[in-house]
């Protein structure tokens, strides 16, 4: 047989280096084995290796080179007793085919094994034996005529007796009539011996007398070997076999048929009859006998090394299809790899030469360009591993037959999962989201206290410190970002405390993460921190790459080749089943199926190729459109130019049942020859749009002409935008993706002037941004400009800040709607701080020094001011420049300007670029400081309006008596106005009069008025604003005369110089006496005082005593001052002391009358012949002393405590 085609029965040249054969010789001349087996696994040269061993050593030897070659190669064995050279072999196979594990009774094995005994050899070898054959035999033929012969003269001769002609029959022919009785006889005799020998080796099963009946039966053992033990010794008896080769048996998994063989390996090798030496050779697979079994069964045991193996099969392989034999410049080569790959799953020699016969069988009559070796090879081996599936396939039937026509069911078996997966990663995504809005409600400050309060809860004390790069840093300190960021690293915190009055220094075992894991296990420090911010965490931006990797594998499943759904893991569909999900037999076919090695052009492979025919799909497409239809969109077509040309006629282009990806596909990239065709069916889709929806989709999202296609159908049909955003039939997503392929392959120019009808579609873009998220870097250019010829302004920039390229595009060039949310997004997307933004927006905006930025937010001033300048409750402190700009602004209406100035906080410093307008509401508001100049500049502008300032003046003196009116003001006139009207208007009210006049800058000699009301008078007196004139003191002695003395006060130092001129009262010295605090003024004063400013002025006596009390000198004072001042003080010790140390320059009737105005007990003293007692303390005492040293009284003495005065008898 030619190499290219090889027989798949074994060989009889496998043992080429005699290794097997040198084993089996050494068992067979061993006289102790009787049993032998040959151990390998399936395919592994079993047969092979018996064949060629038969071959050698079998009776008669081919040929005499062949004989002495063994004689020579055994040479060695001839010399140890009866050792053969030469064997005889019989050999018994038994297979079982079926691939299901079924039950075979041992009785079917062991009849087999009969069977192939007794009919293998001739009849006439075993003439006795019950089990007879046809066979054509002369013999045979003879002893038939012969029986014939005899049945017929027996017949003549009984005859002859019964009607008594035998003596006439001798008489006439005595030598023929002896010859027929003889003959007759002798026959009877014969068949007599031969129906015994037979009767003999049958059993009686049935004998009855009555009827005559004899039924010959078999023995009823159960086992066939037992049964017939007889005829098996007998057959070995009539033959020589002595070496008998039993294959296959073990395919059945019976251990029991190996017992029965071995038991009548026994019998034989004992016979007497057979007396000779019978060896068993078994074929049997390794694990036929477990443990340790084989080998107490077997006598020698030869272990078979595989020929092929899945390890090897490979090189079996490549020797078997040699590249040349496949190569093609058309059609391709033989895949090595897939060589490499599949033959891991062949380990049989015999599969592997069917499989390449058929390869070569097949390649040679399919042979055309649509045949690709690689793919032939996969089905060819699929049709010799899966015989039965191979053949339902050409039934569309079987398991290569579902896979491969399922596409739409894997495809949405996918999209469902991925949609699945999508819907968890935006449900964790939405999680964050609200943590977002959780956490910006703290400071990072905040923040950080959650955690170092999470630190503290672990140990009570007191006067806290943590341990942080091998110092103790105490609490207030461990915000700073420096030491927070230290603490974040630490692998153990240590923390320092006082408890129960002493320090303690205590290990924690806590990291950073545990604290971290104990306050919140979702989300770390720098996460929350990072959503605190505004920035994206780890966490989202991982979520998200998710989310874009699914949504674009989506987008990309109806794209995949059959093989590629099947790779993804969905052959569910039909692998899951319970007959195959655990079943390993399918991993070649599962392999085959998921890496395209099998597809859904199976049919190129295993059928006849004709010019102009058409495949099944294409065939069940025609048809469907015939019949007005639907059939699967996705449904794949093979030969597309031959169903346009001469299978669909031009009206079916216009039918809704013409719908095909595969045919739209064609007629876009082919369309300059199918011009007329696509604009019908373009046409068709126009008209059925609604309904069509579904299949764009797919089409879109599967086409490789998708640029093409989005431009023609747009060209086609303007509407199609419009068409997208209006439909009810799709959804927000879908909406998104047909609408980006649009700015995607769609000149700008064309959307704006033809597809953007009352601008519905930038509208919708507007509000619903997804359609331009996620592009890739090549697409995102290509769109972003098209966003502003389209002037685009985003809604909500929230749901674009994901997408930074696309984030800064809309930043740089104004594409967006100014709302309080954008603004803010905007700012923080820059890394302001939240709460600038919040309180401060407009003047953050102007520092941020962005030009387009600024110059889009003033052009649109009053759409700003309105939706986010007066719109952010928080709003209230930007900048005196930023408002000032406001006002100035004439884009700006009064009404709008008003509304910035009450909901700012802001106070002005002066009205300076301040438009008047907008002044008095400072004023009434409250947003301009309370100065002179101020209110001097608005007295200068509005002077007719008093009444505001008026209401200012009562309403803010506190902020007016701050400062002093500057001299040099350039408003003088108009301040001198204000002060007249300070002074004059009796609508300042006290309390505000007090406060404002502390402003005024100078001293007044005369005022206009002086019949102010008192608390007023005081209040200019208090801040000393009236000279010391001799106006001001007549007047304010006329009109308040008990102000008086606070107006010398204020006017003291000028007053010593003018004393004469100025006459005080009593009630006024005392004033001075009480107010002046400086002794020498105090003195200076009492030296001015009359003695009429003392006559029964008992306060100002007392207070001119307790000056006196304290100057050494007395003589500066005139004595009847003096005396006046003693004589009507009430302060009796004041006055005894300064008595005391006057008395010498007083004579009795002095000292008579200053004790007599001292009342009792020291008038008693100035009476004679009295003797009164005084309190005996030091004052007294002295007062006794001084009077009896100046003979004023007789004596003095101290009696029960009592000092008793003796006073003179005349």
């Amino acid at each position: 047989m030619s190499k290219k085609y090889v027989d798949l029965t074994p060989v009889n040249t496998a043992d080429s280096e005699g290794h097997y054969a040198e084993a089996i010789k050494i068992a067979l001349d061993n006289n102790n084995v009787t049993n032998i087996a040959l151990t390998g696994s399936y395919g592994s040269g079993k047969s092979s290796i018996i064949n060629s061993f038969e071959r050698k050593f079998s009776f008669p030897l081919p040929s005499f080179k062949e004989k002495l070659k063994t004689l020579l190669r055994f040479s060695s064995f001839n010399n140890k007793g009866d050792k053969k050279s030469v064997y005889n072999f019989m050999n018994i196979s038994l297979a079982s085919f079926s691939e299901k594990k079924e039950y075979i009774s041992d009785n079917l094995i062991e009849r087999s094994i009969l069977q192939q005994m007794i009919y293998g050899i001739s009849s006439q070898k075993i003439p006795l034996s019950r089990f007879k054959t046809i066979t054509k035999d002369i013999l045979e033929d003879c002893k038939s005529y012969f029986f014939i012969t005899w049945l017929l003269t027996t017949i003549i001769f009984v005859s002859t007796l019964s009607i008594g002609l035998f003596s006439k029959f001798i008489a006439i022919a005595s030598l023929a009539g002896w010859g027929i009785t003889t003959f007759s006889f002798s026959g009877l005799i014969l068949y007599s011996i031969d129906a015994y020998r037979h009767i003999n080796r049958k059993p009686f099963k049935k004998v009855n007398v009555k009827s005559g009946e004899i039924e010959l039966g078999e023995q009823s053992e159960n086992s066939i070997l037992n049964r017939y033990l007889d005829e098996i010794l007998y057959f070995f008896q009539c033959n020589t076999f002595d070496v008998v080769v039993f294959e296959d048996l073990d395919r059945f998994g019976s251990s029991e048929i190996f017992v029965k063989l071995r038991e009548i390996n026994t019998l034989i090798n004992k016979s007497e009859d057979i007396n000779r030496r019978v060896v068993f050779l078994y074929a049997i697979k390794d694990e036929m006998f477990a443990h340790k079994e084989r080998a107490k069964f077997f006598d020698f045991i030869i272990p078979v090394i595989p020929i092929i193996n899945c390890s090897n099969s490979y090189e079996k392989l490549q020797e078997r299809l040699p590249d040349a034999q496949y190569s093609d410049m058309n059609i391709g080569r033989l895949d090595q790899d897939f060589l490499k790959e599949v033959s891991i799953y062949i380990d049989d020699m015999r599969l592997l030469n069917n499989i390449v016969n058929e390869m070569n069988l097949y390649y040679s009559v399919l042979f055309s360009d649509h045949i690709k070796p690689s793919k032939l090879l996969a089905l060819i081996i699929y049709k010799n591993v899966y015989p039965e599936d191979f053949s339902k396939l050409h039934e569309n039937r079987g398991l290569v037959y579902e896979c491969c026509n399922n596409r739409n069911k894997l495809i949405e078996f996918h999209t469902t999962t991925l949609l699945s997966n999508i819907k968890a990663i935006n449900d964790e995504l939405q999680l964050i989201d609200n943590q977002i809005k959780l956490q910006q409600s703290i400071s990072v400050s905040d923040l950080k206290s959650i955690y170092i309060h999470a630190i503290l809860e672990q140990a009570y004390g007191e006067q806290y410190f943590i341990e942080i790069n091998n110092s103790f840093v105490e609490l207030s300190k461990l915000k700073e970002e420096g030491n927070f960021n230290s603490l974040q690293t630490i692998e153990n915190i240590t923390v320092r405390f006082i408890q129960q009055q002493r320090w303690i220094t205590l290990s924690l075992n806590m990291s950073f993460k545990d604290i971290e894991n104990k306050v919140n296990s979702e989300f770390s420090y720098l996460d929350r921190k990072d959503l605190i911010l505004g920035n994206k965490t780890a966490q989202q931006e991982k979520l998200e790459e998710e989310k874009a990797k699914l949504i674009k594998q989506k987008s990309e499943l109806v794209k995949l080749s059959q093989y590629k759904l099947l790779q993804k893991g969905s052959d569910f569909l039909v692998f899951s089943k319970d007959e195959y999900a655990n079943d390993s037999s399918y991993n070649l076919l599962r392999y085959l199926l998921r890496n395209g090695h099998i597809d859904e052009y199976y049919q190129d492979h295993i059928s006849h190729f004709y010019n102009g025919r058409l495949s099944h799909n294409d065939m069940n497409f025609i048809k469907a459109v015939r019949d007005f239809r639907s059939s699967s969109l996705t449904l794949q077509l093979t030969y597309i130019e031959e169903i346009i040309k001469n299978r669909l006629r031009e009206n079916d282009f216009k039918e809704k049942y013409i719908f095909n990806i595969s045919l739209l596909d064609y007629l876009v990239e082919h369309e300059k020859a199918h011009k007329q065709k696509l604009r019908l069916l373009f046409e068709n889709i126009s008209n059925n749009i609604e309904s069509l929806w579904d299949f764009l989709l797919t089409f879109t999202e599967t086409t490789r002409s998708v640029d093409r296609f989005v431009q023609l159908l747009s060209q086609q049909f303007p509407n199609y935008a419009s068409a997208i955003t209006e439909s009810s039939e799709i959804n927000t997503s879908q909406k998104n993706y047909l609408l980006k392929l649009i700015l995607l392959h769609v000149e700008s120019k064309f959307i704006y002037k033809d597809m953007n009808s009352e601008e519905t579609f930038s509208n919708y873009l507007a509000i619903n941004p997804e359609s331009i998220l996620d592009l890739q870097p090549a697409e995102q250019m290509q769109v972003h400009y098209k966003l502003t010829d389209l002037n685009i302004k985003f809604k909500e920039l929230e749901e674009c800040a994901g997408d930074k390229k696309l984030f800064s595009y809309i930043f740089e060039n104004s594409l967006y709607e100014i709302t309080s949310e954008n603004i803010c997004l905007l700012l923080k997307k820059l890394s302001i701080k939240q709460d600038e933004i919040e309180k401060s927006n407009l003047t953050v905006i102007y520092n941020t020094n962005f030009k387009n930025f600024i110059d889009y937010i003033e052009e649109n001033i009053e759409v700003y001011i309105k939706k986010v300048f007066l719109a952010l409750p928080d709003n209230t402190e930007e900048s005196t420049e930023t408002i000032i700009k406001l006002l100035n602004n004439s884009s700006v209406n009064n009404e709008t300007k008003e509304k910035i100035i009450q909901k700012q906080n802001h106070v002005f410093e002066s009205l300076s670029n301040i438009p008047s307008v907008f002044w008095e509401l400072l004023l009434v508001e409250s947003k301009l400081e309370t100065t002179w100049d101020n209110l001097a500049e608005f007295n200068n502008e509005f002077p007719d309006d008093k009444n505001q300032l008026l209401e200012v003046l009562n309403q803010k003196p506190k902020c007016l008596s701050i400062f002093k009116i500057s001299e040099n003001s350039k408003f003088k006139e108009s301040i001198t106005e204000i002060i007249q009207m300070i002074l004059k208007n009796e609508l300042i009210n006290n309390a505000a009069f007090a406060l404002l006049i502390k402003g005024l800058p100078y001293k007044y000699e005369t005022l206009n008025r002086y019949d102010i009301p008192k608390e007023k008078m005081e209040a200019l007196l208090t801040e000393n604003l009236l000279s010391l004139s001799e106006t001001n003191y007549s007047s304010l002695t006329e009109h308040h005369p008990e102000l008086v003395g606070l107006f010398i006060l204020n006017n003291l130092s000028d007053y010593w110089n003018k004393s004469d001129e100025y006459e005080l009262s009593p009630d006024t010295s005392l004033f001075l006496l009480n107010a002046i605090t400086s002794l020498a003024d105090q003195v200076a004063l009492v030296k001015l005082l009359s003695e009429g400013n003392l006559e029964d002025n008992h306060n100002l006596a007392n207070n001119i005593l307790n000056i006196l009390s304290e100057v050494t000198d007395l003589k500066q004072f005139e004595e009847s001052l003096l005396y006046i001042a003693i004589k009507h003080s009430t302060e009796k010790n004041q006055a005894i002391m300064l008595f005391l140390k006057l008395i010498n320059t007083f004579n009795k009737e002095e000292i008579t009358d200053l004790l007599e105005s001292m009342g009792e007990p020291y008038s008693q003293i100035a009476s004679f012949k009295n003797n009164p007692s005084l309190v005996n303390n030091r004052l007294h005492k002295g007062l006794a002393i001084a009077l009896e040293d100046c003979g004023y009284i007789s004596s003095q003495k101290i009696r029960n405590n009592q000092i008793v005065i003796y006073t003179r008898r005349s």
